[in-house]
């Protein structure tokens, strides 16, 4: 079986297009800032003789899979034709009554057997026709959204290029006015020079036309006074002592590395060889199971990351997930999540961190776990989950109706505890609700003040650490079989399991007495 999970995508480039520009780059000469020539092929050589082998290996891939469909729908045509269903009458079924009663029985039963196995193969019939359209659709959304991703990305890089090139092109602009400016003056005192010269020359023009014999030479001696120091010639820079422009070109390694990151843009991914195969809506939460479906990674054990994303999440690649479980289970809690409030879930294994499963949107309609209010004892607050204790005398506060079953999680968080604490003050899961004023009875699970534990009344040997202000006590409970759960009971660093025979629903509650101020949240 194939594994590979990271498929290149064939970057669809119109080969004349690529020979036209390749040939186009090699006729004209290009040159860099030293004189030298170079050669854009040798760019795009090894980018396109990678992209070219890795096509041929995907187009022979793809061959061979369709030949070996193919042979498989040939085979079934020709040599599996549909046969028309058998019926078996009454009629037929009466024949019997000559045969020994022990094989009349095993007749009938093996028709009944083949008519049940008919159908069962039938149903995986119509599960593989489905299994068909899946891929078939989920392949069509990919190739769309490939075409999609692509359009757009071409855009942008088209665009982005465009860019560069006006700015480049600003640029020139900018040396070619900033270069001409120096020339336009010497232009303008060249210009102002010989007009003012030019004027002093029609001056003694008219001078000279205007002198007779008997004039006096005051006009002209003054015109010569004037305009006997010639000044120099403003000095013009030569054609090589211009300023030069010339363009960068990008260097082969450059181009070389764009086309290389093109190559890169995008991946086809296969899914992760671990699916969600169960999500269960729990009172403000949600408990995700799953499953390896590549029988290649269920032999040694596997390290599982389950991620979720706020809302509904379509892009496997979106950068909006966050790890919400890391283990070896194969199931846990998505916790604290308020009533229809939709998340998207991926799971994955550790050592594949790039090949996740196929999104599943969850949500719970659940309301989270909440005491009873009508308590006189209590003040119940936040939508019921936290409880404060307000009255000196020994109460018990029940959760709202019984609310817990198997493959759930509670969790106890003490916002306040008093230091005078005693046994006689408790958390407790309890099977049946009484009017009594003591927890420590049968059909009740109860952790003390001072991390003592009871079951149906018994103390148990384990212990857990003092409840302080600030710590959680959290009940993990799931099916063992059908009379019994398994509860695992976690406070610090420490958990304890208990098998409990007992039925369920079960309420949660806590048992205080005295003056002492408790506030106990639940969720």
């Amino acid at each position: 079986m194939d594994h590979e999970n990271n498929i290149r995508p064939n970057i669809s480039v119109d080969e004349e297009s690529t020979d036209s520009l390749n040939s186009t780059l090699t006729d004209s000469q290009i040159l860099d800032n030293s004189g030298e020539e170079i050669n854009l092929n040798n760019c795009f050589k090894s980018y396109y003789v990678n992209r070219k082998v890795y096509k041929k290996e995907l187009l022979s891939r793809l061959h061979k899979a369709q030949n070996r469909i193919k042979v498989s729908e040939e085979f079934i045509n020709d040599s599996l034709p549909t046969l028309p269903k058998v019926e078996i009458s009454n009629n037929d079924l009466m024949n019997l009554k000559s045969l020994p009663n022990h094989i009349e029985e095993d007749v009938k039963s093996l028709i009944v057997d083949i008519d049940e196995h008919i159908k069962k193969l039938e149903e995986q019939l119509s599960d593989l026709d489905n299994a068909d359209t899946e891929i078939i659709k989920t392949t069509n959304r990919v190739i769309e959204d490939i075409d999609n991703t692509y359009d757009q990305l071409m855009y942008q890089i088209i665009q982005e290029i465009n860019n560069k090139r006006e700015l480049t092109k600003l640029e020139a602009q900018v040396f070619k006015h900033e270069s001409l400016v120096p020339l336009k003056a010497c232009r303008k005192e060249i210009k102002s020079e010989i007009f003012y010269k030019t004027q002093v020359m029609r001056q003694i023009d008219k001078a000279i036309k205007n002198y007779l014999p008997t004039s006096s030479s005051h006009e002209i001696e003054q015109l010569i006074h004037y305009n006997r120091d010639i000044v120099g010639i403003p000095a013009v820079p030569l054609s090589d002592e211009l300023p030069g422009l010339t363009l960068k070109r990008p260097s082969n390694s450059a181009v070389n590395e764009v086309l290389n990151k093109i190559y890169d843009l995008g991946s086809v991914l296969r899914l992760g060889c671990v699916q969600i195969t169960d999500i269960e809506e729990k009172p403000g939460s949600v408990y995700v199971k799953w499953n390896i479906t590549d029988s290649e990674y269920s032999t040694e054990e596997q390290t599982y990351i389950l991620q979720k994303a706020p809302g509904e999440v379509s892009d496997p690649f979106a950068d909006v997930f966050e790890t919400v479980y890391e283990g070896s289970e194969s199931a846990c809690f998505v916790r604290e999540l308020s009533v229809n409030q939709l998340i998207t879930l991926r799971v994955g294994i550790q050592s594949l961190d790039s090949a996740w499963s196929a999104l599943r949107v969850a949500r719970t309609r659940i309301a989270c776990y909440r005491w009873d209010p009508y308590n006189d004892d209590f003040i119940v607050t936040n939508n019921g989950r936290i409880a404060t204790k307000i009255r000196g005398n020994s109460s018990i506060l029940f959760s709202q109706g019984p609310q817990l079953e198997a493959n759930q999680i509670i969790e106890f968080l003490f916002l306040e505890v008093p230091k005078n604490s005693t046994d006689e003050e408790a958390i407790a899961l309890v099977a049946d609700r009484r009017d009594d004023k003591n927890l420590r009875r049968k059909g009740v699970l109860m952790v003390t003040s001072l991390g003592k534990i009871f079951m149906n009344g018994e103390e148990k040997l384990m212990q857990l650490p003092q409840i302080k202000s600030g710590e959680r006590i959290i009940f993990v409970i799931s099916r063992k079989n059908d009379e019994s759960l398994r509860i695992n009971i976690e406070s610090e660093n420490k958990i304890v399991t208990y098998d409990w025979i007992v039925k369920t629903p079960l309420y949660f509650a806590t048992q205080l007495s005295g003056h002492n101020k408790w506030n106990i949240m639940v969720k």
